[in-house]
């Protein structure tokens, strides 16, 4: 049986005390036990610990991990469709995400066929923080979704300050139930860029080659 959120929450605060002055090995049987119970990747499992340590209210934690979402009236949203179609401009850009504060990610794959596109080869997940260019890569066996799912709950905790929102390209490895599902239940944004237009994810494609492709090549 899956369990809500508020659940989650109250399974992890139990623990909170008890993980401070556990051992090492106390606190990785610990973990197991919360991964099995939560249905999570172990750094995401230790990055709820710390935060609930540091705020035991998880009401409060919830306040203080969501500013404000900033509300557009009827009239307005009309006249920025029109703005958006004018000029050719993505509109998660400028309604959903504030690119001022941190933990908006840009996410994609970068494929190393090495120029045979037959069979099957690695890839490279790269995440990139859109405010401040702080950038995670992940390598995956193929771009199969499990794969990709897996390396970005991995990834999601290795960023410095809580993953707020996520954006992807309209492949299947990104676009379905499973990843939709984790956004849902960790508060998470999820959006997609237009079908034909690359340019919508310009700061991950930007580390595609200044990290992935310099690094692993093709």
């Amino acid at each position: 049986m899956e369990l809500d959120l508020a659940t989650r929450r109250r399974v992890t605060a139990t623990m909170v005390r008890k993980y401070a002055k556990a051992t090492r090995a106390e606190k990785s049987a610990m973990l197991g036990q919360l991964c099995e119970v939560n249905g999570w990747h172990r750094d995401h499992a230790r990055k709820a610990l710390r935060q609930a340590a540091a705020c035991p209210d998880p009401a409060a934690l919830q306040r203080r991990q969501r500013s404000p979402v900033l509300r557009y009236q009827p009239e307005v949203i009309e006249a920025l469709v029109k703005m958006w179609a004018v000029l050719d401009i993505p509109m998660r850009t400028w309604a959903d995400w504030d690119n001022n504060v941190p933990g908006f990610l840009e996410v994609d794959l970068v494929g190393h066929d090495g120029g045979d596109l037959n069979g099957q080869f690695c890839f490279t997940l790269t995440a990139t923080d859109i405010a401040t260019g702080w950038t995670e890569n992940r390598t995956v066996r193929n771009k199969a979704a499990k794969w990709v799912f897996a390396a970005l709950v991995e990834l999601q905790g290795q960023f410095p300050f809580p993953v707020l929102g996520i954006d992807s390209d309209n492949g299947s490895e990104f676009i379905n139930h499973h990843l939709l599902q984790w956004c849902q239940d960790n508060q998470i944004t999820f959006t997609r860029s237009r079908p034909n237009n690359s340019n919508d994810g310009a700061h991950v494609e930007q580390k595609n080659w200044a990290v992935a492709r310099r690094t692993a090549g093709y």
